[in-house]
């Protein structure tokens, strides 16, 4: 299971840019800093690389 710290994410967006099996998408939502939060969304593709 992907878990994201929503207290340590800053919105830069590295995680889903990066990502070389396409786990994350940036969500609509947004956490207390007003940064759009990346969500798993193919978590099987995962291989904790």
């Amino acid at each position: 299971m992907i878990t994201i710290d929503e207290k340590l994410c800053k919105g830069c967006n590295i995680c889903t840019e990066f990502c070389p099996h396409h786990v994350y998408e940036e969500s609509e939502n947004l956490n207390k800093k007003g940064v759009h939060i990346p969500v798993p969304e193919n978590e099987e593709r995962c291989t904790k690389c």
